[in-house]
């Protein structure tokens, strides 16, 4: 059941992963044109974005992500472990 869990996890994130790197060039041309339309606007996005996403803010969120996925699964183990399964 665990292992059963686990691969359904990993195949999610998998294709969660294909559809975001398949997709990449439309989400940079509709950045592109979000950013084009502001600036016409007078609303300075570039200025925002460089104070407020950084490497230091992305490795923050990703180790955030990683850490609850770490707490998650612990989870699921110990539980595996500790809960005898019922066969009828």
């Amino acid at each position: 059941m665990f292992a059963g869990f686990g691969y359904l996890t990993a195949w999610g994130f998998g294709r969660v992963a294909q559809a975001l790197l398949a997709d990449a060039s439309r989400f940079q041309s509709l950045y592109d044109q979000m950013t084009a339309w502001l600036d016409g606007h007078g609303i300075a996005v570039a200025g925002i974005w460089t104070e407020h996403f950084n490497v230091g803010w992305f490795l923050r969120v990703v180790q955030g992500i990683t850490g609850r996925l770490n707490t998650t699964l612990s989870f699921w183990v110990v539980t595996i472990v500790y809960v005898p399964s019922r066969v009828a």
